[in-house]
Parts: structure tokens; sequence; C-alpha cells
């Protein structure tokens, strides 16, 4: 890795992974495992991996392929169901909790049980870190930052900023990966990506990542002006998820983007579905060494 340039491949993916809510659980973790080795990712960033038996199931499938994995221990399961698997190694960094993760007035209150923070973890022979995160959702699903979910979330963001401020402090590139319960057309986008110069790897496209009901983003490819409905219509679909790359040095190159498990797929137990509520982020970048 260092007297090349590094190529890395980075997934992000929400794995709708809450025991007992989400159906065919383990069946679709199995599935996503099945389906990620036979891609040319070197990195994954996964949200909602909340219990160690899940955990588990994406080790045993995953292990020969990517032997690195970073996440914080906690009671039942990695802290705020985030976890890193990598072919390069990496250490934790740290995890930091969020200083607001919800309030008892709403079901934002899951996000003090499931501890939701920033999981940092470090590249041993890259000046990289790998930031994975999971903001607390907004109770009603239209990603309108008011009342007191404005406050957790600006609360949230700063987290994150001081965060990253410490990482460049430190001389190092960050890539910013997870699930932020914000619209690309809000202000809370704009604020994050103006203080920290962030780059979002994905910013020509605006089609939801979050798919109420779990629609085909193929068929909304296919209608004209859908998005310009569906953002509008944020209890139905929202683009939430994110891959940021923040790089003072500019020594980050996007090579390519795509949105993966879109369509259903056949389980071991023989139903069709959806690997998630959420689509898959997948980014190749060029790193210079």
């Amino acid at each position: 890795m260092q007297n090349s340039n590094t190529q890395l491949s980075l997934i992000s993916f929400n794995t709708l992974g809450v025991p007992v809510i989400s159906t065919n659980l383990s069946e679709r973790y199995v599935a996503l495992a099945d389906t990620i080795n036979n891609t040319d990712a070197n990195v994954l960033a996964f949200q909602e991996v909340h219990t160690y038996v899940h955990l588990h199931i994406l080790k045993k499938l995953l292990h020969k392929e990517f032997p690195y994995l970073c996440y914080k221990k906690f009671i039942y399961g990695p802290q705020g169901g985030l976890v890193v698997f990598s072919k390069f190694p990496l250490e934790l960094e740290s995890f930091n909790r969020f200083s607001k993760r919800g309030t008892f007035k709403n079901s934002t209150f899951y996000g003090k049980f499931i501890m939701n923070g920033i999981l940092i973890c470090r590249f041993k022979d890259l000046p990289l870190a790998i930031i994975n995160t999971y903001l607390t959702t907004n109770p009603n699903k239209t990603w309108d930052s008011e009342g007191i979910f404005k406050t957790i979330q600006e609360s949230q963001i700063t987290d994150i900023n001081t965060a990253l401020e410490n990482i460049k402090d430190k001389g190092l590139m960050a890539i910013i990966a997870g699930d932020f319960n914000f619209l690309k057309t809000s202000a809370q986008y704009e604020r994050f990506v103006k203080t920290n110069k962030a780059k979002d790897i994905f910013e020509n496209f605006s089609l939801p990542t979050y798919l109420k009901g779990r629609k085909s983003l193929k068929f909304l490819w296919r209608v004209k002006f859908i998005d310009k409905f569906f953002v509008f219509n944020a209890k139905e679909s929202g683009r939430v998820d994110y891959i940021f790359v923040v790089d003072q040095s500019n020594k980050v190159a996007i090579k390519e983007t795509k949105h993966l498990f879109d369509e259903k797929i056949t389980l071991f137990n023989g139903k069709e579905s959806y690997l998630s509520d959420h689509i898959g982020l997948y980014a190749k970048l060029d790193i210079k060494n």
C-alpha cells in the first residue's frame, strides 16, 4: 500500500438490522455477505448491526475476504450498530457517543439505547481514517428538522464536525460514510459540507437511498421528474445516505460511483426480499500514497 497509489472500493449500507422489527434478518445478512464477496469492494461500512448474533453471521461469511474488523463493544452488540470490515489493516481510533441521542417525548428515545455515535477507524498503512456514523432517525420520517429533533440533529452534526477537526489535526484524510437522516436539500447538509470542506461523492445524484415500502430504484429512474415528487413527499423516500471525503491535500480521486442492492433477491429460505429499506452506496477511490 505504501509504494503506489491505493485503490479503495467502499460500500456503505444501512442493513435494516433491528431485531424483532426487521423481517428475515439473518437470511438477509447471509445474502448480503454472499453478494459482497462477489464484488471488488475492500472496505465495508455497515449501519444497524445491533447484535453480536448478527455480527457473527457477517464475520463468519466475510472473514476470509475481509480479515480486519473495527467496532466498539457494547452489552448486546456493536455500539451504535456501527461496524467496518476491511481487507486493509485498520484499528479502532475511537467511538464517540453523540452528546444528544434522543428524547423520551417521541420515538427518538431508541437512540439512547443503541448508543448512536461516531465510529472512527484508522488505516495502519495510510494517512486515512474512515468514519462510520448513524444519526438519530426523525420519528415522522419527513426529515424536516423542527423542534426537539432539530436540537438533536444539530448537536450530532456538531459532534461529527468536532471529530473531523481532531482527525485533520492529526494530518489524516477522512472518509465519512453512513445514514445521516438529512436530505441533500437541507440546511444541515449545507452546513456539514461547508464547515468541513467535505466532498459529497454522490453530489450528482438526488434519487432516494431510503425507500418506504422498498420500491425499485430502477423503476424510479424510468419515471420522468420522479425525484422532484419523491423529495417533496419525504414520508415516502429521501436521499439520506452519503459518503463524504475530507481531503486537504487533494490526494483522493473519485473513479466510480454506483448504487447497490436495489432489486429483490431470493434468500436461502426461498423468500423474495430486498436486502434493506435502504440501498447501498459504492465508491471506488484512488488514493495517492
